[in-house]
């Protein structure tokens, strides 16, 4: 279902969690879009510190461009900021 190829290493509950805010973000949900480019671009962590979204920039960065363009205020300052 997601397209990047990453490598997901999490349990059945953030796994559909993970699912969903795919989901969301495909259809253009600007939010959703939003946590996942985070996500990708700082890596997320279960609370034992395992990775289960690994670092990567350039996907992290289109999800973020894709959330501003959907008028996420916050996506629209982090790329004003971080350009």
């Amino acid at each position: 279902m997601y397209e990047s190829g990453a490598y997901y290493t999490i349990g059945f509950d953030r796994r559909l969690a993970l699912c969903w805010q795919i989901a969301a973000a495909e259809e253009g949900n600007a939010n959703a879009q939003f946590g996942l480019a985070l996500k990708h671009i700082f890596g997320a962590r279960d609370t034992y510190g395992k990775d289960y979204i690994f670092e990567d920039e350039e996907i992290g960065y289109e999800w973020m461009v894709q959330a501003s363009m959907n008028g996420n205020y916050y996506a629209q300052s982090f790329l004003l900021d971080t350009i």
